[in-house]
């Protein structure tokens, strides 16, 4: 995901933006999960992994042809496995702390999210502009 915006934020020589971006979405996600070490995993944080997964998916199956003509099958699906590692990852952590609130598992579950959102969901496959 980072890829993308930093292709956008290159023209302005703002690359560094894009990595700063998904610390900044992190913390405007959930503001009491810091301030006020919040247990409780929010409603809207199963809402999002699950809207994302499905995206994941689209994703994936749109992605799917431009990754094999520009990247190769070998390069594509080993994106693509370690994009679902990651997603299980995420999906573990996010039921481990809905299951067992504490405010460890809360913020490691948004940790794991926003960094896999920021470095590896919805990889760019296609032609390097």
């Amino acid at each position: 995901m980072t890829v993308l915006p930093a292709f956008a934020l290159s023209s302005l020589r703002l690359q560094t933006a894009a990595v700063v971006i998904p610390a900044i979405l992190f913390f405007l996600w959930n503001p009491g999960l810091v301030i006020r070490q919040q247990p409780n995993m929010p409603k809207r944080t199963v809402g999002l992994v699950a809207l994302l997964s499905l995206l994941t998916i689209v994703d994936f199956v749109l992605e799917w042809k431009y990754g094999l003509q520009y990247q190769g099958m070998h390069h594509t699906i080993a994106i693509y496995t370690i994009n679902v590692l990651w997603l299980a990852v995420v999906w573990c952590a996010v039921i481990r702390a809905w299951r067992r609130p504490s405010f460890w598992a809360n913020l490691l579950s948004h940790w794991v999210l926003f960094v896999w959102l920021g470095w590896y969901a919805f990889p760019y496959l296609g032609e390097l502009p």
